[in-house]
């Protein structure tokens, strides 16, 4: 991946004693898909606002394409891209002349770009059909043509599938992949559908009552949630011996003094259990592990009953 883009340190945001966003350090780089993972009211939609410009941060510091003054973040910010909460559009104007306003409201000189961004988002059909007759859905897209119109090089995300069905979301992710692959767009997402987020991202940042909990790569969420059998034994030095010689299985892990996981075997576990008790270990238990996102967040966040 590429250089840093965006960078915080010790962010945070109060509305009078409360935090909506306490002290979050996070680190964006160019190319990256960075799924933001938090419960709603965590401080997802705060972080993305003051990114964007659209709140101040009540302390702390935040980067942007290298600039930290005033007028170099709102220089900076023209290359940002945004769908935070619902756009504002005129109802009683189509989308492709909603699309032209802000064109010329941002000084964009090539016309083009209106019919493109509509084509991208599967709108160029919709002909002269009015804002307010529109669904949440295709509100949703054209909050995310005009996003995309400016061909930004960061794209800030807040929950952008609401009120799309599944077919739509399919063609979104399929879209935000081509704009990060083809265009190097960087993208910055918040999403309640992780399975979706799942698919995307390649960094992710979990929140929780305004502070963040983890930021973690995609490759080193893999590996935390890979499926493995977790043995638990009397001694794992003999049994990762054991393991090699007996079951001739290299991808282990041991985690302490008396448990290993092993990445192998995974749907056999009766053949790993014979072997280590025929040859002396003690097997207290062994267990079929591994997590996805949505469970890995929970666990994060501190189980089913944390509030």
């Amino acid at each position: 991946m590429g250089d840093i883009i965006l960078k915080t340190k010790q962010l945070t945001k109060k509305y009078g004693k409360n935090f909506a966003v306490n002290n979050v350090d996070l680190e964006l780089k160019q190319g990256d898909i960075y799924g933001l993972v938090g419960k709603n009211g965590a401080g997802k939609t705060t972080i993305l606002r003051m990114i964007s410009g659209l709140s101040i941060p009540t302390s702390g510091e935040l980067e942007l394409f290298n600039e930290t003054s005033k007028a170099g973040l709102n220089n900076s910010r023209a290359r940002i891209g945004c769908i935070i909460e619902t756009p504002s559009f005129f109802k009683y104007l189509s989308a492709k002349k909603n699309l032209e306003y802000y064109r010329l409201q941002r000084g964009v000189v090539e016309k083009e770009c209106v019919d493109e961004a509509l084509k991208m988002v599967g709108l160029e059909d919709v002909g002269k059909k009015k804002i307010k007759n529109f669904s949440m859905g295709m509100k949703q897209r054209l909050g995310l043509a005009l996003a995309i119109m400016i061909n930004p090089d960061l794209l800030v995300l807040d929950e952008p599938t609401n009120g799309i069905d599944p077919t739509g979301i399919v063609e979104l992710r399929e879209l935000l992949l081509k704009l990060n692959r083809e265009k190097n767009t960087t993208i910055i997402i918040s999403s309640h559908i992780l399975s979706e987020l799942s698919q995307l991202a390649n960094t992710y940042g979990f929140i929780n009552n305004g502070e963040f909990i983890e930021q973690i790569s995609a490759k080193n969420l893999e590996e935390k949630c890979k499926r493995h059998l977790l043995i638990k034994v009397d001694d794992t030095s003999k049994a990762t011996v054991i393991i090699e010689n007996k079951l001739e299985c290299m991808e282990y892990e041991v985690v302490n003094k008396n448990e290993i996981r092993l990445y192998q075997h995974i749907d056999t576990p009766e053949i790993v259990s014979e072997v280590l008790i025929n040859n002396g270990i003690k097997l207290f238990s062994m267990n079929n592990s591994g997590v996805n996102l949505e469970e890995y967040f929970v666990d994060l966040m501190g189980g089913n009953n944390h509030d």
